[in-house]
């Protein structure tokens, strides 16, 4: 119903509240930042089995913890070569 939308289509929060768990079903791993879990899937409403954080070091702890809480397990990748997190969004 949406897909064949030109314009207004529904917010993404309002249609993962509303259809999340069956657009999990048809595509289970989502590639997003902790900010874009945050802004789109309602708390509560979807959780992953693996969370993974790739280049961990740009990512702040109270930034990440959203995203952490909504897996079972977690996967934390980085190095101490990578860069510090940016300063941009503060």
């Amino acid at each position: 119903m949406e897909f064949n939308r030109k314009a207004r289509h529904m917010p993404i929060r309002r249609l993962m509240q509303e259809a999340g768990l069956a657009i999990q079903t048809i595509k289970p791993v989502f590639m997003m930042s902790p900010m874009s879990i945050a802004s789109f899937l309602p708390p509560g409403d979807i959780d992953f089995d693996l969370v993974i954080f790739d280049e961990a070091s740009q990512v702040r702890p109270v930034g990440a913890l959203g995203a952490v809480l909504r897996g079972k397990q977690l996967v934390v990748v980085g190095d101490t070569k990578q860069l510090p997190p940016a300063s941009f969004f503060d």
